[in-house]
């Protein structure tokens, strides 16, 4: 009995294991969804991106990326934060992207790093049915991901939707 009990919980943390994201965890990171809430709104608005395809100002990117790596920048671009920032240890990354789906939300699905590019994957989030019919207007959309710091050169994001 001992013996089957020690077989199905080392097979459940096994099975467990299996669906935890890799690399996510070895960042410590967080994400913050809908973060163009916590930012100043000058910030925002240096932060300008293509929304529409038959947009006035062509030249606009149609993502943004930025890596936060001091104090003084945090201070500029934000208003506010759900939690402090320890910049000894931590950086806070910003992806600026065009988005359509603002009631769906984000997860980190993996992170990995390779030659200094790190690469994040996010998947949005849907509930119930594949085919939902939950589609927006297209808006800015801000995630803010707090990470450990670590040697990177360039960051790519990936959304899954």
């Amino acid at each position: 009995m001992k013996k089957r009990i020690l077989t199905t919980f080392l097979a459940g943390i096994f099975s467990l294991s299996l669906s935890i994201p890799a690399g996510y965890g070895n960042y410590n990171a967080e994400i913050y969804d809908n973060a163009q809430t916590f930012l100043t709104e000058e910030y925002s608005q240096k932060n300008e991106i293509r929304i529409y395809y038959d947009q006035q100002d062509e030249n606009l990117p149609e993502t943004i990326t930025k890596v936060v790596a001091d104090k003084a920048t945090f201070d500029k671009a934000f208003e506010s934060f759900p939690q402090e920032v320890d910049f000894d240890k931590k950086v806070v990354i910003l992806y600026f992207y065009r988005d359509i789906y603002w009631g769906r939300s984000c997860r980190i699905k993996y992170m990995k790093e390779q030659d200094g590019k790190l690469e994040i994957s996010v998947n949005q989030k849907t509930e119930g049915c594949f085919f939902r019919k939950d589609g927006t207007p297209p808006k800015k959309r801000c995630l803010a991901i707090v990470m450990d710091k670590t040697e990177i050169d360039t960051v790519d994001f990936i959304i899954n939707y």
